[in-house]
């Protein structure tokens, strides 16, 4: 009779126990949602897990930017940022480390991207120099078209920072503002 007295007690203790460490969880788990589902997804967050806060200045400007690239991504074609940053589970993990560690710079580095990232969901190279054709039936350069073939898309085309005409390094011109797309930056 008195084991399971002893048996109870630990039973007793063991559940509290358990209980405060899920209670623990639970709220940390709601604060870090809180926090953070005002910025990101639902699916951003479960991928992140609500740590990294050092995005919201990326995300906000994917949100609420309409001068960036990752804006009318996600606003064209509801893409989010797992869209394109697909990381594996030890990627995630060193990043997570980094990010608690305190050792980063912002703003971060400039990735550079291949352009089968980009032809994954545009055409060809051949193919989008067809589709912008349509900026010489306007009077202006096709960007695509050039006497360097085929470029790196990142060359111009800048997701979070501003996009910059990269042709006005070397070719200099004071109407090439009148040119670009809305937003677009000339190169020095």
């Amino acid at each position: 009779m008195f084991t399971n007295r002893k048996f109870a007690n630990i039973d007793l203790v063991a559940i509290t126990t358990l209980l405060v460490i899920a209670l623990f969880f639970s709220s940390r788990a709601l604060a870090n949602e809180h926090s953070s589902s005002e910025h990101l997804s639902s699916e951003e967050v479960s991928s992140c897990g609500g740590e990294c806060h050092i995005l919201d200045s990326y995300i906000e400007g994917a949100k609420h930017n309409s001068k960036l690239l990752a804006y009318r991504h996600q606003e064209n074609w509801q893409l989010t940022c797992t869209d394109c940053h697909q990381r594996s589970e030890e990627t995630i993990a060193h990043e997570k480390r980094v990010y608690q560690s305190g050792e980063y710079q912002l703003p971060f580095y400039r990735r550079e991207f291949s352009n089968d990232l980009c032809l994954q969901c545009h055409d060809d190279y051949d193919g989008l120099i067809e589709r912008t054709g349509y900026f010489e039936d306007e009077g202006r350069i096709n960007p695509h078209r050039n006497h360097r073939r085929q470029t790196d898309c990142s060359n111009c085309h800048r997701v979070h920072r501003r996009s910059r005409f990269s042709c006005s390094e070397c070719h200099k011109s004071d109407s090439w503002g009148e040119m670009l797309p809305e937003g677009w930056q000339i190169a020095d």
